[in-house]
């Protein structure tokens, strides 16, 4: 309604954006189905997407993403950690490009943990997890999702929902997981400033980690790593071993996924 409002008042046509005011699966299906309607484009889970590919207009379907980012052991400890914070605080995480989980090489493991908890990111109690994830998640036919009010809320409304005092300095929480995690609620795609991260022991058993992530959620999606020389042999090696479409180096996922102005080798694309 903000955009539909200001384009109109810089001269758009009314009613150019329409919408439903309460969303039905009803009211959905009949929207889709119409036809008069030129084309689709679903983004939402495996119900919404097959309803449009089913609907009789030309569709184009969207999927969850899932993405994971792997600090190798070369990387630029200072601007990988930029870099990630500044894409979790972007929309609180909302955009589906964003990081889900971390997963770092062992020889910079402490330091990229500690880096991130100076600039604001907060290592939440494992007596904690729990609380957070059965607020957060609720499951779907993908194993997990995010319970609809959370998408985009700040770390401290959703630390105060679950349950916990976020201290006024810290807005991204951080879970330590495990490879045996994966599959879990806090596995799972977040839209929101939460971030699993995972300790690889080297660069195969990082690529396993990722791997994992995606084939549980997200597969085909994105993903990104973090390394020292840009033209490292390694870049391709993961590119090539990962099922994710985009493939990010060195840059925020959630800015660097959509294209354009990070990456100008990618045209601009918001899903």
């Amino acid at each position: 309604k903000i955009v539909y409002d200001a384009a109109v008042a810089a001269g758009a046509p009314k009613n150019f954006i329409q919408w439903i005011d309460t969303p039905s699966l009803d009211g959905t299906t009949t929207l889709i189905q119409n036809p008069k309607i030129a084309s689709i484009l679903a983004t939402g889970g495996p119900s919404m997407v097959n309803a449009a590919l089913k609907s009789g207009n030309p569709s184009m379907g969207v999927g969850a993403g899932n993405g994971a980012v792997f600090v190798d052991g070369t990387a630029n400890v200072d601007r990988a950690v930029e870099d990630l914070l500044l894409s979790k605080r972007f929309d609180n995480g909302m955009i589906c490009a964003t990081e889900n989980s971390l997963v770092i090489e062992a020889p910079v493991y402490d330091e990229v943990m500690r880096k991130l908890q100076e600039q604001g990111a907060y290592l939440t109690p494992k007596k904690d997890y729990e609380k957070v994830a059965n607020f957060v998640f609720k499951p779907n036919a993908e194993g997990y999702g995010v319970n609809g009010p959370v998408a985009g809320m700040s770390g401290k409304w959703i630390a105060e929902q679950s349950g916990l005092k976020l201290p006024e300095d810290k807005d991204v929480l951080l879970f330590e997981l495990d490879k045996k995690n994966i599959g879990e609620a806090l596995s799972s795609e977040k839209l929101s400033p939460l971030l699993s991260v995972y300790k690889a022991a080297d660069r195969e058993d990082a690529i396993e980690i990722v791997r994992a992530l995606l084939n549980y959620q997200g597969a085909g999606h994105n993903a990104a790593i973090q390394i020292g020389a840009q033209d490292d042999p390694f870049v391709k090696e993961y590119a090539d071993k990962i099922e994710a479409s985009r493939i990010l180096v060195n840059q925020p996922d959630s800015i660097g996924g959509v294209g354009d102005i990070y990456t100008d080798a990618m045209r601009p694309s918001l899903t």
